[in-house]
């Protein structure tokens, strides 16, 4: 593996999400790209596997990154959550509080 080449932590064919997991990074300080976000567009013109568009980050940056998005995922059980900054009551389906942009944190 090329240590300088940057590490793809996510891909979706959905680029709100993709830029979701971006600013998640962001706000972890974790320096991350959102690469090929125009191929999503293409869908059906090229291969699903050629329009994802991608997050990466420093390869160095890459273990920080997986643990923010560990953190990122919906808990397995149905109940509602409450945001640790806010207090806000946020669905079970919801990554990120509604009130405050904070992501879930298990």
């Amino acid at each position: 593996m090329d240590a300088s080449k940057p590490v793809v932590v996510f891909s979706s064919l959905n680029v709100a999400e993709a830029h979701l997991v971006v600013e998640a990074l962001a706000r972890a300080r974790v320096k991350a790209s959102l690469l090929h976000a125009l191929r999503v567009h293409l869908m059906g013109e090229i291969p699903a596997t050629d329009a994802r568009a991608e997050v990466v980050v420093a390869p160095h940056d890459a273990a920080a990154a997986m643990a923010v998005l560990d953190g990122l995922k919906v808990p397995d059980e149905a109940d509602d959550w409450r945001c640790g900054d806010c207090g806000e009551a946020n669905p079970s389906t919801f990554e990120v509080c509604w009130q405050c942009g904070r992501a879930f944190v298990a």
